[in-house]
C-alpha cells in the first residue's frame, strides 16, 4: 500500500464505504439521491487514504468525502499537508458532491441539514452540518478532528459580520443599540455557495484539528494559540443580541485585553 493519498478507478469494493448515486423516479420525474453501504452496479472507485479511515460513530465514510479529499491532497504523505490541501479545497466555498452538485450553507435562508449525510443528500445545510462535513473528511484519512459548539455565555444570540452601528444609540446598556434604528445587518461574509447568509444565530459550530479552529461554513482563516477563542470571535462576530430575532444588540468588544464571550464545547454527535 503506498504511503500517500491517491484516487484511482478500479473494481474493488469496501464495505465501510457508503456509495452514492442519483436516480430519477419514473413516475414523478423527481431525482432522488441515495447514500447506502452498497451500490447497484459492480464498478467502484478505489481511494488511497493517508491512514485507515476512522468513521465517527453513527456515520459512514461517504464516497464524496473520499472523492474530494483524495483529489485535493493527491500525492501528499504528511498529515499537515493533507489537512492544508483539504482545507484549501473547502475554503474556496465551491464544494461539490461527486455528481457535481454544489453543497451550500443556509441557501435561500433555509437551515437545511444538520449532519454530513443530510448535507450530501439534500445539498444544503447549517453550520453543524458543515462542521461535521470537515470533521468527517479528515476522519476519512484517519486524521483526528472534532466538531465544536460555540455559544454565547451570557447573550441570546450572535451577530455575524457585517453589521453597521450608528454612533448614537437609543437603547440602554448592556444592549444599547436598537435593530433597524441604531444597528443594521448589512451584506455579510460569504458562505458555502451563498454570498450573503443570515446575519444572526443562537450559536455556531466549527471544526478543530490540533488545537486549531476551522470554520468550513465560511472558509475564513483558521485560528490557533492560547487566545484562539477570542481571536475567532473577533474575526467572525460584530456583536451579540439580547434576543432572537435580534431587537436589542451590543457590539463585540475587540479591545486587546477583552475576554472571550463564547463557550466552546466538543460535540460528540454525528
Amino acid at each position: 500500500m503506498p504511503g500517500y493519498v491517491y484516487p484511482y478507478d478500479g473494481t474493488k469494493s469496501t464495505r465501510r464505504v457508503a456509495y452514492e448515486w442519483s436516480y430519477r423516479m419514473p413516475a414523478t420525474g423527481k431525482r432522488e439521491y441515495y447514500i447506502k453501504p452498497e451500490r447497484l452496479d459492480n464498478i467502484h472507485h478505489i481511494y488511497v487514504t493517508l491512514r485507515e479511515p476512522m468513521p465517527h460513530p453513527g456515520t459512514w465514510i461517504y464516497e464524496t468525502l473520499l472523492y474530494l479529499t483524495c483529489r485535493a491532497a493527491n500525492g501528499e504523505s504528511d498529515e499537515t499537508n493533507v489537512v492544508r490541501y483539504i482545507w484549501r479545497d473547502v475554503a474556496d466555498l465551491d464544494v461539490r458532491r461527486i455528481d457535481g452538485q454544489q453543497l451550500t450553507y443556509w441557501k435561500d435562508n433555509k437551515m437545511g441539514a444538520r449532519q454530513t449525510i443530510g448535507l450530501l443528500s439534500k445539498t444544503n445545510g447549517n453550520c453543524e452540518a458543515w462542521a461535521s462535513f470537515l470533521r468527517d473528511s479528515l476522519l476519512s484519512h484517519g486524521i483526528i478532528a472534532h466538531k465544536i459548539m460555540a455559544f454565547p455565555i451570557a447573550d441570546g444570540g450572535i451577530l455575524v459580520r457585517n453589521w453597521r452601528f450608528k454612533e448614537e444609540s437609543h437603547g440602554f446598556p448592556p444592549y444599547p443599540y436598537i435593530v433597524g434604528m441604531d444597528a443594521f445587518d448589512e451584506w455579510g461574509i460569504a458562505g458555502q455557495g451563498n454570498p450573503n447568509p443570515p446575519g444572526y444565530f443562537n450559536g455556531h459550530w466549527i471544526t478543530e484539528w490540533r488545537s486549531t479552529y476551522y470554520d468550513p461554513s465560511y472558509g475564513t482563516k483558521p485560528v490557533s494559540g492560547v487566545k484562539k477563542d477570542k481571536l475567532y470571535e473577533d474575526a467572525a462576530l460584530d456583536g451579540y443580541s439580547f434576543d432572537l430575532p435580534p431587537t436589542r444588540v451590543r457590539k463585540n468588544d475587540r479591545s486587546p485585553d477583552s475576554d472571550s464571550e463564547m463557550e466552546y464545547t466538543l460535540d460528540p454527535r454525528p
